[in-house]
């Protein structure tokens, strides 16, 4: 295994630990807890993204870690949305309090998504792209109505 593909090993495993970690002890402050929980789905996108666009060679070890990291991503963000937990520096959109049974449901289809991806990596790079890449897409409509990028 060259030294790359060993530190991208360690990253990867290294943002799951961070993910559990940081919402874990961010667990007196939602706000934060949410922001560790998209850096971690964030990286499984950097992780992933440039295998499927073949700028990277095909690791089945990192894809694994980085469906794993979104599917975990997509269990914990639920958990981190109680009334009142908005602050001047969130990209959480109030649309998630006016609409809770929206966001769930949005989180569930990214945990199916990540689940169905996590499974094609059993099977060859292309159906995990296409997994993955699907999953990716419940990401980017879930921003669209529940985010407001600052």
């Amino acid at each position: 295994m060259s030294i790359f593909a060993h530190s991208m090993k360690v990253i990867t495993t290294a943002t799951l630990g961070v993910m559990i970690v940081g919402a874990a002890s961010a667990m007196e402050n939602a706000a934060d807890a949410r922001s560790e929980i998209m850096l971690s789905a964030k990286a499984a996108m950097k992780a992933a993204v440039p295998m499927i666009k073949g700028e990277a060679p095909w690791d089945p070890a990192k894809a694994l870690l980085a469906a794993r990291a979104l599917n975990a991503s997509a269990y914990a963000i639920v958990k981190y949305v109680p009334e009142g937990s908005i602050t001047g520096d969130s990209e959480a959109s109030l649309k998630i309090w006016r609409d809770m049974k929206g966001f769930q449901a949005a989180a569930m289809d990214l945990r199916e998504k990540s689940a169905a991806a996590i499974e094609a990596v059993k099977m060859d790079a292309e159906e995990f792209a296409i997994a993955f890449m699907e999953a990716a897409k419940t990401c980017k409509a879930c921003h669209k109505v529940y985010r407001e990028k600052k």
